[in-house]
């Protein structure tokens, strides 16, 4: 059995690495990324570093892991809405409706 690479920073070498491949195309929007069994093999790394490297691109907003699919890709790095996006249209959309209450009354 090849020895495993030990390096703290491996799953964001990883996570990098998979951040260029959705950058250039390689894996595409809708997409399955690699699962953990095949990111092992590929960086020869453990299973929790490669697990690692999908929950920080999961944190990042570039991909979605579901429990017994695998993990699709949800925007290319450069394309992801800034994650106090959501909140503010949220409060945008709150407030609309307290005008539109006022203004009802």
């Amino acid at each position: 059995m090849a020895e495993r690479k030990a390096s703290g920073a491996g799953y964001r070498r990883i996570a990098e690495d998979l951040k260029q491949k959705i950058e250039t195309g390689k894996y595409a929007v809708g997409d399955m990324l690699p699962s953990y069994e095949e990111l092992v093999a590929e960086y020869d790394v453990s299973k929790n570093i490669a697990r690692d490297a999908i929950g920080a691109l999961n944190k990042e907003g570039i991909a979605k892991t579901s429990p017994g699919i695998g993990t699709t890709v949800l925007y290319k790095p450069s394309e992801v809405p800034p994650p106090e996006r959501d909140q503010l249209m949220q409060q945008l959309a709150d407030m609309q409706q307290q005008i539109a209450d006022v203004a009802a009354e």
